[in-house]
């Protein structure tokens, strides 16, 4: 069995003990994706969580305008793999994320690349700084929950 996601070794131990290689049921990041369709969300009946206030909430996969192929794939990998779960031990991170979306607005990110010209060549290297993580698709391999931030960022 190889790790399903490279940098996590919590994640990695995680997983149950099926074994999980070339199994054609599931989703692999690194194969295949979950792209802009499928995507985290977090569910909550408490509005101070979306401040960053509250860590009283689910983080939860969903998706639209997916082929129902995909979407039982997503569905399989999130049971066998417990990707919910294990997304869930991670509240805190997205608690800050919330936080830091709701103070570090767009005109304040327009501010700083107004600010610093030479040390940001776009709003892009401005949030992928403000929050350690890579937050273009290309480059959501390459950093422990990048696509967890992309999605709560990105959320409405």
């Amino acid at each position: 069995m190889y790790n399903l996601i490279a940098y996590c070794p919590v994640c990695n131990n995680a997983k149950n003990a099926e074994d999980t290689f070339d199994n054609k049921s599931l989703l692999y990041p690194f194969e295949e994706e979950y792209g802009y369709d499928i995507f985290f969300e977090i569910e909550t009946d408490e509005q101070l969580c979306y401040l960053g206030l509250s860590n009283d909430f689910n983080i939860k996969i969903k998706s639209k305008n997916v082929e129902e192929d995909l979407k039982q794939k997503v569905q399989n990998s999130s049971k066998i793999l417990h990707i919910e779960e294990l997304y869930n031990l991670h509240n805190d991170y997205v608690s800050k994320l919330l936080r830091s979306k709701y103070i570090f607005t767009d005109e304040y990110c327009q501010s700083l690349l107004d600010t610093y010209p030479d040390w940001f060549f776009d709003m892009n290297e401005v949030k992928n700084q403000l929050y350690f993580n890579s937050l273009q698709k290309e480059e959501w391999g390459e950093q422990i929950l990048s696509k967890l931030t992309y999605d709560i960022l990105n959320s409405e």
